[in-house]
């Protein structure tokens, strides 16, 4: 539920914030690259350095750590504005770099606090609760967004256009056509250059408005799970090399409970 959060956070800021109409395409790729880089990122460290981890601070502890570092990443993507792009794309991928290492750890730490027996059953039940949580996060975090932004922008939108020297007898209407595009905002009367600058200057703000939060509310979800950590029973008595299941073509099968 977290990560999706995440997922409506950064394409938002590129296609409100640094894409427009003549933004080269490729500029619009790279722009597409650093969540799933952080992915990927997260995946190498996981498989290169996880057992070090372990091994050095114990695995529930690691994974408390990286789940810190996603939220405090996370966090700071709230602090979201049209101008710290860079500041953006860092922690994006800081933050899907964490949640990665966070999110098949955490399925490890399921398949180890469980009973071979119940093993199905586990991860039944937590790809259920995943598919479930992720659904219903997705829809929890746009109808936050559209509804936020959405008020945000009628409060300031018509004010800023009016500042700007549009009258004040268009500012509604400049407020219902501006989702249409260029040429149906330029059609309002008094729409002049300036006035169109500092209605979608608002525009942008009343965005940073609601990403912020859906950002807040995803760390609700994350910061669940963190706390929940603490009641994990400790994996690391079950991190051993012993082999509880052969398969049945195997030499050992004799030792499987059931066949």
């Amino acid at each position: 539920m977290y990560y999706y959060g995440m997922n409506i956070i950064y394409p938002t800021m590129v296609t409100v914030f640094w894409v427009t109409s003549e933004t080269p395409l490729s500029k619009q790729l790279a722009l597409t690259t650093p969540s799933n880089l952080g992915l990927c990122t997260g995946a190498a460290v996981l498989a290169l350095c996880g057992s070090w981890f372990s091994k050095t601070i114990g695995f529930r502890w690691a994974l408390m750590a990286v789940m810190g570092l996603m939220l405090l990443s996370g966090g700071i993507l709230t602090l979201v504005t049209p101008y710290n792009q860079a500041l953006m794309i860092a922690f994006t991928v800081v933050q899907q770099m964490s949640y990665v290492y966070s999110a098949v750890a955490a399925i490890s730490l399921i398949l180890w606090g469980v009973h071979q027996h119940d093993l199905g059953i586990a991860t039944g039940v937590a790809g259920v609760g995943r598919g479930v949580g992720g659904s219903l996060s997705q829809a929890i975090y746009t109808t936050i967004l559209v509804n936020t932004q959405s008020r945000r922008a009628a409060e300031t939108l018509p004010q800023a256009a009016i500042d700007a020297g549009l009258p004040a007898s268009s500012a509604q209407q400049l407020l219902k056509v501006w989702t249409q595009g260029p040429a149906a905002q330029a059609a309002v009367p008094g729409a002049s250059p300036e006035v169109l600058a500092a209605a979608e200057l608002a525009w942008k703000w009343s965005y940073v408005h609601g990403l912020c939060i859906v950002g807040l509310a995803s760390l609700g979800f994350g910061l669940t799970a963190f706390l929940l950590l603490f009641l994990c029973s400790d994996p690391e008595p079950r991190m051993t090399d012993k082999i509880e299941i052969f398969l049945e073509n195997d030499v050992q099968a004799n030792k499987n409970e059931f066949h």
